[in-house]
């Protein structure tokens, strides 16, 4: 008989269990994730953009629920967030193609935010 202890999970008010639930090939869980790269612009040539400011958008929309696409959206450096029309867009966008793969809509539509930097809280959300 093996008596070895397994690791315990960090559970946070019930989100572990919450969130296993919604993971998996046998879930319809649709999973977003986005971060914002800022590019810079150089002061000696002003008006030409040498590194744009990248949004990189993952999700699970392939008709294998574990596998996940990575779309870039290139805009100009000096824009410090992102334009809700263009969120709007890519999110219509990023449900369409989950349900052509998978041939219905999702349960469940999880996104989730990285690298925030403090200047940039009032950009995501009530901050």
């Amino acid at each position: 008989m093996d008596r070895r202890r397994r690791p315990q999970v960090e559970q946070r008010n019930g989100a572990h269990q919450y969130m296993q639930n919604l993971r998996g090939v046998n879930t319809n869980t649709l999973f977003i994730g986005y971060t914002m790269i800022q590019g810079t612009v150089d002061p000696n040539t002003p008006g030409v953009y040498n590194n744009p400011s990248t949004a990189v958008f993952t999700f699970n929309g392939t008709s294998c629920a574990d596998h996940f696409i990575e779309y870039f959206h290139f805009q100009k450096a000096t824009s410090p967030h992102l334009e809700p029309a263009m969120i709007r867009r890519v999110a219509r966008w990023i449900i369409e193609d989950f349900r052509a793969e998978r041939r219905l809509l999702p349960d469940y539509v999880i996104v989730l935010r990285d690298q925030v930097r403090d200047e940039m809280q009032p950009t995501v959300g009530g901050g």
